[in-house]
């Protein structure tokens, strides 16, 4: 019996053991399969040597330099195999699919079941205390669907390298495994890194059930007192995406894009990070985030439950979001990286949104990511506005419809456009269909405005309905406020170089004074009705007509009335021509000149013959023309009370008659 113990302990016959054993399973499993050295003690250990299976297509399938296994103990009584360790030094694992769906170890499991099933009549359980993987690799490669990816983790065409993994307590009975992973760390192809992964599980036929889940990579830390991947039968992991069901539970947990990246290209340009918290149901490409909670940056916090229908399978995923909050400070999302290009790097929020500082907003977005409506309520540091709005992008035109609804409420208007030395709070109710295009904005309105604070007076009751770009508006506008009604119908429009003013505008009992156009002591009430037909966006460049009708003027009790007052402009070539006609005066002047170097060309004239009379400073780089020529008339045909009303001090008769003219 010595004998026989020492003979066996001989390397060489262990060697030539293991080789008739390896010989043996090529020939059942038909596939070559070669253990270079054994090392065996009897019932404690047993040490291989560069083990190798070939799959049936001559490839390696399995190759590791050293495994040792030592055991514990088999107890027959129990039907138990306990083994204290198993360590695998440099293993490696090559898995293929092939284009007809055929897994290359498939003919392994098939023996191994084939196996169980002949001896079913006794199932033993598996017990390891410690499993150790030292520098391993792994590969799997799907010939069923290529797809080659840059930087990308393909799932179809995996390679992982200085996988190292430390296993405790792994019990085998049937089809359901336990374990517990104290680490696992490896590095894949496309550069993504795992630096570590920890968690505590079991494994059945309806899935993989793990707790205290802990997962470190260069960037992200994610923790989960509970993941689980449930499924109805283990086929299903070869649909892993449509059948696999989460069940998550995230706990302040750190995600950064640049990890996120490897597997989607949309997360390369951003180079941020946010912190989860909530949980997460259903498969991947329908899946349900319950009072999930992101932190991200300094200031932006969001919670809520979210829908997200599609994800991965699809360019552009179905999304319902019903946000509980969110808060935010525009500068945040300003610093979004949204392009590598170092020029035009980061979102640029234009100048009037910006100005919305930190915003909250509770409400719905559902739809697709360039699809979708939106409603809820927005609060700002300029005033709170109410949505409900959709908005459109479309790809081939480049650009971007709006249609809804918007409420402000005490919304500092002015102050988000720059001009709040004008115009300051406003409250207002609007139908909006409009269109973006780069820096342009076509549009309808249809609006109710509760007031608007402008030139420091408030004004009230307003109605707004026509169409409108950034430089025009062509529609109605109604005014019923206590110290003005106005009504007006028509175009104003900046949009070319010559300026359109087209419309007609109803004026009752405008109260001057109360809305800050004049002293707040002069009690002066105009009503009038404006005919514009006039064009040019100067003074010295207007053409057209101008019709004032049934013009009322009252002063302290003082009725003034003008049936008609009439100007006409003409501009040619530098020759121009203005007139006022009315009941009361006639006005002309004409020539070739500009307005605003009249005063200088009038001094100059006077310079020259009348040179003690000084009217006006000539700037330093004025310049004289040589073509200035001016010609004005003036006829008061009735010396009404109404001139002295701004002339006290000048007496005029009837029919008073004063002709002016410069030239050079």
């Amino acid at each position: 019996m010595l004998l026989l113990f020492i003979l066996f302990k001989s390397p060489p016959v262990q060697t030539f053991l293991s080789s008739v054993i390896a010989a043996k399973l090529s020939e059942k499993l038909n596939a070559k399969i070669s253990i270079e050295g054994v090392d065996l003690t009897f019932f404690k250990s047993i040490i291989l040597h560069k083990l190798y299976i070939e799959d049936r297509n001559k490839d390696t399938l399995l190759f590791v330099k050293h495994l040792i296994l030592n055991i514990d103990d088999i107890n027959y009584n129990k039907n138990e195999i306990n083994l204290n360790e198993v360590n695998l030094y440099q293993p490696v694992i090559n898995l293929k699919q092939s284009p007809q769906g055929t897994l290359n170890a498939q003919f392994l499991f098939d023996y191994f079941r084939d196996t169980n099933s002949v001896s079913n009549s006794v199932s033993y359980t598996f017990n390891v205390n410690k499993i150790r993987i030292y520098n391993g690799q792994f590969s799997y490669c799907d010939f069923r669907d290529i797809v080659t990816t840059n930087n990308e983790v393909n799932f179809g065409d995996l390679l992982l390298k200085k996988i190292n993994l430390n296993i405790n307590k792994l019990h085998i009975l049937n089809d359901s495994i336990s374990f517990n992973i104290k680490s696992l760390s490896f590095k894949e192809k496309s550069g993504f890194t795992l630096k570590s992964l920890a968690f505590n599980g079991y494994y059945i036929q309806k899935g993989i059930y793990l707790n205290n889940f802990a997962l470190k990579t260069e960037n992200s830390l994610l923790y989960a007192p509970y993941f689980n991947t449930k499924t109805q039968q283990p086929e299903d992991f070869n649909q892993f995406v449509e059948k696999v069901k989460f069940d998550v539970q995230f706990n302040g947990s750190k995600v950064h894009s640049n990890d996120l990246a490897y597997f989607s290209e949309k997360f390369k340009t951003f180079n941020q990070y946010v912190v989860i918290k909530g949980k997460v149901k259903g498969v991947l490409s329908s899946l349900r985030l319950k009072d999930f909670r992101i932190l991200f940056k300094q200031k932006t916090y969001i919670q809520g439950n979210y829908d997200i229908e599609g994800l991965i399978v699809s360019e552009n995923p179905y999304l319902s979001l019903k946000l509980d909050i969110l808060k935010t400070n525009l500068q945040d999302i300003n610093e979004i990286k949204i392009s590598e290009d170092s020029i035009a790097e980061k979102l640029n929020l234009p100048r009037e949104a910006m100005s919305l500082g930190n915003i909250i907003f509770n409400g719905e977005l559902l739809g697709f990511a360039n699809d979708f409506v939106i409603y809820g309520k927005l609060k700002t540091n300029l005033g709170n506005i109410n949505s409900d709005v959709s908005v459109k992008y479309d790809t081939l035109s480049d650009k971007t419809f709006i249609n809804g609804s918007l409420l402000l409420n005490n919304f500092a208007i002015g102050k988000m456009l720059n001009i709040d030395q004008l115009f300051n709070k406003t409250s207002l109710s609007a139908n909006v269909a409009m269109e973006l295009y780069k820096n342009k904005i076509k549009g309808t309105t249809k609006a109710n405005v509760e007031f608007i604070d402008f030139n420091r007076y408030t004004y009230k009751n307003i109605n707004i309905e026509g169409n409108f770009t950034e430089k025009l508006f062509d529609g109605n506008l109604l005014l019923n406020d206590p110290n003005i009604k106005l009504d007006f119908l028509g175009k104003i429009d900046y949009s070319s170089e010559i300026s359109v003013f087209n419309f007609m505008a109803d004026v009752q009992n405008a109260r001057l004074n109360k809305i800050n156009f004049i002293h707040p002591d002069s009690n002066i009430v105009v009503s009038f009705l404006l005919d514009s037909k006039i064009t040019g966006s100067q003074l010295d460049k207007l053409n057209g007509n101008l019709d004032i009708y049934q013009l009322k003027y009252e002063k302290k009790g003082k009725y003034y009335t003008f049936p008609n007052i009439n100007l006409s402009a003409t501009n040619k070539n530098g020759n121009k021509k203005i007139r006022i006609n009315s009941n009361l005066l006639d006005f002309s002047i004409e020539g070739h000149f500009q307005f605003e170097d009249l005063a200088c060309n009038i001094q100059s004239l006077l310079d020259e013959y009348l040179p003690s009379i000084k009217i006006s400073e000539k700037p330093q780089k004025y310049v004289f023309s040589p073509l200035f020529n001016l010609k004005m008339n003036l006829n008061i045909k009735d010396k009404s009370e109404f001139i002295k009303e701004f002339f006290p001090q000048i007496y005029f008769s009837n029919n008073t008659k004063i002709s002016v003219q410069f030239a050079y």
